[in-house]
């Protein structure tokens, strides 16, 4: 990503998760700027139909219309120490190039390195690792300075455990 630039809210359930994804729409943030990171709780069978639409929407319907039928470029990988994730948005070419900066995190699993390459500070990828364990699910806006602090305050107000903003040049907590 060009942009290092998130602000990242953390969320109990994808039914909180996916009201602020829609509180953002309607705010007219760019859908393509909204990355999810979630526990895979329910796996998913995919299909080679034309439409490239997973046969299983899951247990709880994370996949449909909602939460994940949000987001553009979901996968899902298993991540050590992790667990299967599913994850959603600009994250996942993050992710998939993780392996490239192994060498140098070495204490990160690709996850953090994903998360590190969008501009996520050491200190606070810990922080979101513990909550994805959880069962928590992180929705991260990716933008320039102003867009990611307007996102912050939007998404501060819609029930998130936490929202913190990562810029280049700091780091604000809004909860």
């Amino acid at each position: 990503m060009s942009n290092r630039n998130a602000v990242v809210a953390v969320y109990r359930n994808h039914t909180e998760a996916n009201a602020a994804i829609g509180t953002l729409s309607q705010a007219e943030f760019e859908i393509r700027k909204f990355s999810m990171v979630a526990k895979d709780r329910q796996h998913v069978i995919a299909d080679d139909r034309p439409d490239d639409q997973p046969v299983s929407w899951g247990k709880l319907g994370l996949f449909g219309p909602g939460l994940w039928g949000r987001v553009f470029g979901w996968a899902s990988f298993w991540i050590p120490g992790m667990g299967p994730l599913l994850l959603g948005g600009p994250i996942v070419p993050a992710i998939v190039g993780a392996h490239d900066g192994a060498a140098i995190f070495g204490d990160l699993n690709a996850l953090g390195v994903g998360f590190y390459r969008i501009g996520i500070p050491k200190e606070s990828i810990r922080r979101y690792e513990r909550a994805i364990k959880r069962g928590c699910y992180l929705l991260i806006v990716h933008g320039t300075e102003e867009e990611v602090a307007r996102a912050g305050r939007i998404v501060s107000s819609t029930g998130a455990e936490l929202v913190a903003l990562h810029t280049q040049v700091n780091l604000y907590q809004y909860a």
